[in-house]
């Protein structure tokens, strides 16, 4: 895989890229081109890897969704607990 050095202008971050970005008025190329070879991870590992990045995010909804119903509960209860006039 060739791939150089590329800022950002806006941000001022540096990435690594193919030549995707090359063109891109967003970024400004700082490396010539250079061929790698990226040793994959086993399969098994990425997976793993993937299923807690997952299972964390579900975890974290589950935990505002918890937060934002009771917060529903409570105001449920305060209206419940005003006054009723009667008709």
């Amino acid at each position: 895989m060739k791939v150089a050095i590329f800022k950002h202008l806006e941000h001022d971050f540096t990435l690594v890229s193919d030549d995707l970005l090359d063109g891109c008025k967003s970024y400004v190329r700082l490396s010539e081109y250079v061929d790698i070879d990226f040793p994959m991870i086993a399969n098994e590992a990425v997976v793993t890897r993937q299923v807690e990045a997952l299972e964390e995010a579900k975890k974290n909804i589950q935990a505002q969704t918890e937060r934002k119903l009771t917060e529903i509960d409570r105001k449920i209860g305060e209206l419940l607990a005003l006054p009723q006039e009667v008709a």
